[in-house]
């Protein structure tokens, strides 16, 4: 009976100590202090994070005949930007959804609103509104004042003034966002761009001027006299976006041509799409206006 006994007390011992050592096997090693905690790949990590912070902004080029490519090219000489064309059609089913900025190029504002159709512009006009970036050269200078976002409205309906080369004179706040070199006179292509006045409409939001016209083109019956002095490029906001006109064709120019590269990253700054610098002379000059206000 001891002998049964001794057997059976064996047997559990070694039984208990099985279970122990697969116990010890199943339950996790506690984590050292002294050890890092398990993280992804850090390469992997910084690829992503690598990627997000390259990635281009998007600039849809209106396009009926889906050829601006010298304009994508221009604005493309800065690596932030990358462009697409885009149709009336392209717009109407929402792709400006994917990009940060359009622009509407030379033309007719009125076809090009056509084309769009009632439900293409107002799909244009909420992108911008929601805060993103319209560019608009000649045709696409009308189209915010026939579609009312910019704060103006053209001196005169006769529009076909001619094509000529115009005096263009940046003001202080042309010069913060395009350079100091193109201080003075500069002269660019006009072809019928408008020819308007600006803030007519003391609710809707100002408009800043960013150039003006120093001489004129007035052929065909057109009104003599309106164009000088006139603005050639203005800025404004339209809800949490941001509107900037060229009336004339600063790409013609090879010094004037890099106005829209320099306008879309101005634009990307105010908007929040890159970090924004204090290297221009307006965000400065904001500053010391705030700091004079603030001493009294």
């Amino acid at each position: 009976m001891r002998s049964r006994s001794f057997a059976f007390s064996f047997f559990s011992l070694i039984l208990f100590a099985a279970a122990a050592v697969g116990l010890q096997a199943s339950e996790p090693a506690a984590v050292s202090e002294t050890a890092p905690a398990a993280t992804a790949p850090a390469s992997d990590v910084s690829a992503e994070i690598e990627d997000v912070s390259k990635r281009p902004l998007k600039v849809a080029i209106y396009s009926k005949s889906m050829k601006k490519k010298r304009l994508a090219a221009i604005i493309e000489t800065d690596e932030l930007f990358e462009c697409i064309p885009v149709s009336a059609a392209d717009i109407r089913n929402g792709i400006l959804d994917k990009c940060d900025f359009v622009l509407l190029p030379g033309g007719s504002a009125r076809a090009q609103a056509k084309d769009m159709q009632p439900e293409g512009v107002e799909k244009l006009k909420k992108f911008v509104h929601e805060g993103n970036g319209y560019l608009g050269v000649c045709a696409g200078a009308y189209f915010p004042i026939h579609q009312g976002f910019l704060n103006g409205n053209t001196k005169s309906p006769k529009w076909a003034r001619g094509i000529e080369q115009l005096d263009l004179e940046l003001t202080e706040e042309g010069i913060a966002i395009f350079g100091e070199e193109y201080r003075g006179m500069q002269k660019v292509r006009y072809a019928n761009g408008p020819v308007f006045d600006v803030n007519i409409d003391p609710d809707m939001p100002q408009v800043d001027i960013l150039a003006w016209f120093r001489s004129e083109v007035a052929l065909n019956g057109t009104p003599a006299g309106i164009q000088v002095n006139s603005p050639a490029m203005a800025r404004t906001t339209y809800g949490k976006g941001m509107v900037i006109t060229f009336s004339p064709h600063p790409e013609d120019s090879e010094t004037l041509k890099y106005f829209f590269p320099k306008a879309l990253r101005y634009m990307a700054g105010k908007l929040n799409k890159i970090p924004q610098t204090e290297t221009n002379a307006e965000t400065n000059a904001e500053s010391q206006t705030e700091t004079a206000a603030d001493a009294h």
